[in-house]
């Protein structure tokens, strides 16, 4: 249980996750359903990926996505990366402005939307850009499909 609580601190650090819902017992309940995996080293989780819910079913998000400071630029990402679309089934989406993520998602094959084909995810999909428009536009928020701002990537496998 402690390399979960470790891991809970360490995302808690990243200002891009939606931390609300990360708690140890919801990360190991991703892991025990295949929506989740991580990379360990001495009985500490050095990297860590996992597919959030979505209101549709048919739909999972790649919501997080973090290797340790330490053992960043090893290849960890996209092993864990890799081993998350393997074991999934459903259609997947994500949406980013980090470039390390980008990387990710292009090596991966994912389309990227545009603004005309953002409302294919069925969910009122936001990020922290989106948090500088009011909620009445955000469906027509200015920083969607822009990039270094707001992007939506998809896999339908």
């Amino acid at each position: 249980m402690k390399k979960w609580h470790t891991l809970v601190t360490e995302l808690e650090k990243e200002d891009a996750l939606l931390l609300p819902r990360i708690t140890g017992a919801t990360l190991q309940d991703l892991v025990y359903n295949n929506y989740a995996t991580y990379e360990e080293e001495n009985g500490e989780i050095i990297a860590f990926g996992a597919l959030w819910e979505t209101p549709d079913p048919h739909w999972r998000e790649l919501g997080t996505l973090w290797v340790n400071h330490i053992h960043r630029g090893k290849g960890l990402s996209s092993k864990v990366f890799s081993t998350l679309m393997k074991n999934n089934v459903n259609k997947l989406m994500l949406i980013t402005h980090n470039k390390k993520v980008v990387k990710q998602v292009e090596k991966f094959n994912w389309a990227k939307a545009t603004i005309s084909t953002w409302n294919i995810v069925p969910w009122c999909a936001t990020c922290k850009p989106c948090d500088r428009v009011q909620e009445a536009q955000k469906t027509m928020c200015p920083f969607r499909a822009v990039d270094n701002e707001c992007q939506l990537w998809l896999f339908i496998p």
